[in-house]
């Protein structure tokens, strides 16, 4: 993981300059147990990592990291965790779960959807990607971070999405046909 992070990096720091001014400094070990303690359970090693290498982007900055995703501050995380296993476990109409007791939304959209890490594997297996759609039908999306971040790699290497600056805003442009001859190369 720690190896594709630091590729990931590299591509950013060159294609996505202002993405990379945006990244936040990863947390120390310090920091990564107290909010473990705070979250009350261990965090996968693939999830340290992550959080080792960056604390998300700073919120300030509003171009996506990803696919309409922000990348969140772990603070976000948490407060997410919070709020979710306040209101949120419970089933929703399909008989899916709602939310995870269990699980860390790392990645957010505007409408709250995202991805997260299911560190019980209350939904998939252990320590893989939800999908989390608010009010809709969750799904794992990917078997663990490393493939995730591989897909966003290859992702960003294919020029699937692709960014500009519009009059001060980030636009995200797509593209299918490549979006899905990336999807078809990366194992889940």
């Amino acid at each position: 993981m720690n190896e594709l992070l630091s590729e990931l990096e590299n591509w950013i720091k060159i294609k996505r300059p202002t993405l990379y001014q945006s990244l936040n400094n990863g947390l120390t070990d310090e920091e990564i147990r107290y909010w473990q303690e705070k979250f009350g359970f261990s965090f996968p090693e693939e999830f340290v990592e992550l959080y080792k290498w960056r604390n998300g982007q700073d919120s300030s900055n509003y171009e996506y990291f990803f696919n309409m995703n922000y990348f969140d501050e772990i603070e976000v995380v948490y407060n997410q965790w919070e709020d979710g296993n306040d209101n949120l476990t419970e089933f929703n109409d399909n008989n899916n779960i709602a939310w995870g007791k269990y699980w860390l939304r790392f990645f957010s959209r505007i409408d709250s959807n995202g991805f997260c890490i299911d560190v019980k594997g209350e939904l998939e297996k252990e320590n893989s990607i939800i999908e989390y759609i608010h009010d809709g039908e969750n799904a794992k999306a990917f078997s663990s971070l490393t493939s995730l971040f591989s897909f966003i790699l290859k992702c960003f290497q294919e020029e699937v999405f692709t960014y500009e600056l519009i009059n001060g805003e980030y636009k995200e442009n797509f593209d299918e046909d490549k979006f899905l001859n990336v999807l078809k190369s990366i194992e889940n």
